[in-house]
């Protein structure tokens, strides 16, 4: 048998401040394991099932996950995605700054990039928010919401993942056949077969597609083809302004680490678009924070404890008050690294068994 057992403080509900504190026990049986996390928070371990008890405001509160049949609002560590969009929140001031500037960028055929530190959010932005958002109808460019959409990553091979997504828009079987090698075609019978598959299923006359290049930094990381990076750059360049008296193909949107900023440098298309229409990622705002944690529970008949959202928000450094009360920046944003979620902290006085 195995056993947990630490003080939690108990406060006097008259106000008075805490009493003595009361012991907390728990126990298991045969292979089963207790561990305590924290002063107030036990996890008990059966071999692959693992279920978490937390002690707020008096009460014990098991935190488990929803069986098959429920809809659990929160993807974890991977990143929002288009068939999540309904449970994405937080964002949506910056979604409808970036859809404006979107359509500048329609007007000026200049790319919108979106640069963020790791973890920061820019895939969910991306593929739950902004383009969500475009077929929603939200971009105020003529048509917009009937365009066609492509969003993916470079991986190992750019031009690959590109023409793939090509021939799924060109094809009328649906990019069912492996597309050809892309140094086997002329990019130039390439770009004319795209501009006519659009062409044909154009819902106005300036009909786009709209190519979202997320993870942008993976033709440094995973790509080692120099030449095959250039290519896939200098399309990405054509999609969004042709340069020969035609309409633009494109309209893209390009997410980019912040990271990986200085290698733009070296390709010049790359380094004018990312000086000219920009925008940097930043954390949220305690208010934002609060948001993205209450609302994709409340979208599915869930409710969140008024208690574990502060703790959240501690450990993310954003439990001030905000300026005026008002949306802004967590009280202490230094304290508040993008990504970081510290699930365990250890204060004076606590106990770990």
């Amino acid at each position: 048998m195995n056993t947990g057992d630490g003080p939690a403080p108990i406060r006097d509900p008259a106000g008075d401040g805490p009493r003595e504190p009361a012991s907390l026990h728990a126990e298991a049986s045969d292979e089963a394991r207790v561990f305590q996390a924290v002063g107030d928070q036990y996890i008990v371990e059966v071999r692959d099932l693992r279920v978490t008890f937390v002690m707020d405001q008096g009460r014990i509160h098991r935190v488990g996950r929803p069986t098959a049949d429920e809809d659990c609002p929160y993807p974890g560590l991977e990143p929002f995605g288009l068939e999540q969009a309904d449970w994405y929140f937080g964002r949506e001031k910056l979604i409808a700054d970036l859809t404006i500037r979107l359509d500048g960028s329609v007007a000026d055929r200049t790319p919108l990039v979106i640069v963020a530190p790791s973890g920061a959010g820019k895939s969910s932005l991306l593929r739950a928010g902004l383009l969500p958002a475009i077929e929603r109808g939200d971009l105020p460019a003529a048509g917009s919401r009937h365009w066609q959409r492509l969003v993916f990553t470079p991986t190992h091979s750019p031009m690959r993942a590109l023409t793939a997504h090509f021939a799924v828009l060109t094809d009328p079987r649906g990019g069912a056949a492996e597309p050809p090698d892309w140094r086997s075609v002329d990019h130039g019978v390439r770009r004319s077969t795209l501009r006519r598959a659009l062409s044909q299923n154009a819902a106005g006359t300036d009909s786009r597609v709209v190519v979202i290049v997320d993870q942008l930094e993976e033709i440094y990381t995973q790509c080692e083809d120099e030449e095959e990076r250039r290519a896939f750059i200098e399309e990405l360049a054509w999609l969004a302004d042709p340069g020969d008296g035609h309409d633009p193909v494109g309209l893209v949107v390009l997410g980019l680490r912040a990271d990986f900023y200085a290698p733009c440098a070296g390709y010049p298309w790359l380094r004018t678009t990312v000086q000219h229409n920009q925008v940097f990622l930043g954390p949220m705002s305690r208010s934002e924070l609060r948001d993205a944690i209450v609302l994709p529970a409340h979208k599915v008949g869930l409710t969140v404890e008024t208690g574990l959202v502060e703790v959240l928000l501690r450990d993310l450094g954003a439990s001030g008050t905000e300026p005026g009360g008002r949306d802004g920046t967590a009280e202490n944003p230094e304290d508040y690294e993008a990504g970081r979620l510290s699930t365990v902290r250890a204060n004076p006085g606590d106990h770990e068994h």
